[in-house]
């Protein structure tokens, strides 16, 4: 964990399929619910972080600014990379969370290239997070990890980790929400991470481009970009 943070961890020490591992201090995925104050900068910084990929929409960022949003002593490159992602909404057409992924992972495709890009060419520690860093950031993870050659069932216990780390905002949402207890709890089975959601979410990028590799191509990320992706993620 890191000071400051709810669901932060590292995407180092996962498996690939070649028999290597990823690389630990190159990526931390997290979310910013916390005020990212004084003592969470200085945090970071004593990680390595040398660049932030922040995926929260303007007004979320606009609530709780990034400490390294303006330039300063700090050092750190930021870039504001925001994407839509789940909808808050009672609509049926919403009423799943693959179905809610699967329109994050079209509104992806805007920013694609600039993100693989930002992480291909960072100095330092990359953290890379949204708002809860569940969603936008778990599928974010998800890719970059499927890049590395990790097997899905190890990314998608990743991204499930997300449920426990934040079982606690979780439990005040329940306690303190809008709504009734039932309309609560009907939401928050809605938006709780599962394993299999995110099987189903890199399936259906298969099922509509023929890998994710694919997908990423047509989103505009240049080959040469992913294998440098690929290379700084894995350990040789």
């Amino acid at each position: 964990m890191v000071e400051g943070f709810v669901n932060a961890r590292d995407l180092g020490g996962h498996p690939t399929v070649d028999g290597r591992r990823t690389r630990a201090g190159v990526i931390i995925r997290s979310d910013t619910l916390n005020p990212m104050g004084e003592a969470t900068a200085a945090a970071l910084l004593a990680r390595g972080v040398g660049c932030v990929v922040d995926l929260r929409q303007p007004e979320q960022a606009a609530r709780n600014p990034s400490p390294f949003a303006t330039s300063g002593a700090h050092g750190v490159a930021y870039h504001g990379l925001p994407f839509a992602g789940p909808v808050n909404s009672d609509d049926p057409g919403y009423g799943s969370l693959e179905l809610q992924y699967r329109a994050m992972v079209r509104a992806f495709t805007d920013v694609a290239a600039p993100v693989l890009r930002t992480i291909a060419a960072a100095s330092g520690t990359i953290l890379v997070h949204c708002e809860y860093g569940k969603d936008r950031t778990g599928l974010v993870s998800a890719l970059l990890l499927e890049i590395a050659g990790v097997p899905r069932e190890a990314i998608a216990r990743d991204y499930a980790e997300s449920a426990s780390a934040l079982r606690p905002v979780f439990e005040q949402f329940l306690a303190e929400g809008p709504g009734d207890r039932a309309t609560r709890e009907a939401r928050l089975a809605l938006f709780t991470p599962r394993p299999e959601a995110m099987i189903a979410t890199l399936v259906h990028i298969d099922a509509r481009h023929g890998s994710v590799r694919r997908y990423l191509l047509d989103a505009g990320v240049l080959p040469a970009v992913l294998e440098a992706v690929r290379e700084r993620l894995v350990q040789r």
